[in-house]
């Protein structure tokens, strides 16, 4: 594998990087690799002035990056070994994010409470059933040895055109579209479990119900177009979502909003006081 030495200017404050100062702004703030079948690319947030920025390079390197960016970094004069984990972001993905709300950006999204070899293994149905997704875009996830951190996994797969243009986003709205590589953080589980239970997953099956009520029209119009009854379409494809079933989680998050309010301040409190290695959890998690 070609090593790669880093050349990295921040264009907006003209920090210059080297292979350990890269290091410790992941160490800071997580890394996103998007990874191509020639090329890549690893971004970070420049600690400077917080801006998100780029480096390209062929997929070789950029794989010799990632495992490089694992090793020991130096903090107050200790020395600590970078655990990354893929970290999505749920409410920053392109899909809601205006004017891109109805751009048709692959990808592929599920709740991380189900097996992780299963996991990798539907993701890897997914590209052999549509190999456009290997041979032309950049994937957000670098299929790791190591599950993902956090309760919800987003995997995004881009056009080169795309990337920069969404770069700039990140950097006008503060906001994190491309999911990182973050250090592991017990701490930052438990606050995105937290999340996750008390707000984020009814946002998600808000987002499922909008996605199921697209497909069932989109099936409406093909049954119309071919004279085609509705029923039998909806039966030969089982993979459309269930309104009654999205309907049901949806209204009984709701009627357990008064039980969950009532846990929430020892549920946090528990969290505050858990007392977790302060190295462990970077300032992307802050």
């Amino acid at each position: 594998m070609d090593s790669v030495e880093i050349k990295l200017k921040c264009g907006h404050c003209e920090q210059e990087y080297s292979q350990e100062t890269f290091n410790f702004a992941v160490a800071l703030y997580g890394v996103f690799f998007l990874m191509g079948k020639e090329f890549g690319y690893a971004g970070i947030t420049c600690p400077s002035c917080l801006k998100t920025i780029a480096h390209k390079g062929k997929i070789n390197q950029i794989e010799f990056l990632k495992e490089n960016v694992s090793s020991l970094v130096i903090i107050e004069n200790s020395q600590h070994l970078l655990n990354l984990r893929y970290h999505s972001s749920v409410n920053f993905f392109p899909q809601n994010i205006q004017p891109y709300k109805d751009v048709d950006i692959p990808h592929w999204e599920a709740p991380l409470d189900f097996d992780f070899d299963i996991m990798r293994m539907e993701l890897h149905v997914c590209i052999e059933e549509n190999l456009d997704l290997y041979e032309n875009l950049f994937c957000t996830y670098a299929f790791d040895d190591e599950p993902p951190m956090g309760s919800f996994l987003s995997v995004g797969w881009f056009k080169k055109d795309w990337i920069e243009e969404f770069i700039q986003i990140e950097n006008d709205n503060s906001i994190r579209i491309f999911p990182r590589y973050v250090p592991h953080s017990l701490l930052y589980e438990n606050i995105e479990q937290f999340c996750w239970d008390n707000h984020i997953y009814l946002n998600y099956i808000k987002f499922l119900q909008e996605k199921a009520d697209s497909q069932i029209i989109k099936l409406k119009e093909v049954a119309k177009q071919n004279n085609l009854d509705f029923q039998d379409i909806l039966t030969s494809n089982p993979g459309i979502l269930d309104q009654n079933f999205l309907e049901r989680e949806k209204n009984q998050f709701v009627e357990s909003k008064q039980e969950r309010d009532l846990r929430i301040p020892s549920d946090f409190l528990s969290i505050l006081i858990s007392e977790p290695s302060p190295v462990a959890l970077p300032l992307c998690c802050q």
